[in-house]
């Protein structure tokens, strides 16, 4: 999760990302078929056997015991630890399942001292750090300067 937006493992491995985006939750369930999750499957076999099976509405999907997943705030979607696979295909086919999380990551700090220049996340002193790994996380970090700036004024 220290590579979203700014590249803090070999980037901007100075910054102390973990104290920066420190955060506490209580143990909760949340359901896949009602939540957001950034998920990133990569094993084509374990897709194509899921894509087999997962349409027919007699699966049941159900957590395994190595999925894991992290709240992320402000934007507050899931992003997978394990179970890429799993996860990502129960919520495409839009199964019905529930998952424990008791991890949180708050990139609220890290919104606030970096920005976009329209292709490099740049720091406070306009230095570019690196370009966007996927053009949709330039969209979701405009969306989290947009979500703590609407909270800056409540």
């Amino acid at each position: 999760m220290n590579q979203i937006f700014i590249d803090f493992y070999q980037k901007e491995r100075r910054y102390n990302f973990c104290s920066s985006v420190r955060s506490e939750i209580a143990e909760h369930d949340v359901s896949l078929k009602n939540n957001g999750f950034l998920a990133f499957p990569w094993k084509r076999d374990s897709l194509s056997w899921m894509f087999k099976e997962f349409p027919d509405e007699n699966f049941q999907w159900k957590e395994d015991i190595d999925h894991s997943i992290t709240l992320v705030k402000p934007f507050n979607i899931y992003f997978v630890n394990c179970g890429n696979h799993r996860i990502a295909c129960g919520k495409y086919f839009n199964k019905d399942g529930m998952l424990k999380c008791n991890t949180t990551i708050d990139y609220t700090n890290i919104l606030r001292e970096y920005d976009f220049d329209g292709e490099y996340f740049i720091d406070g002193n306009k230095k570019r750090i690196n370009k966007p790994f996927h053009a949709e996380f330039v969209d979701m970090f405009i969306l989290g300067k947009v979500i703590i700036g609407m909270q800056k004024i409540q």
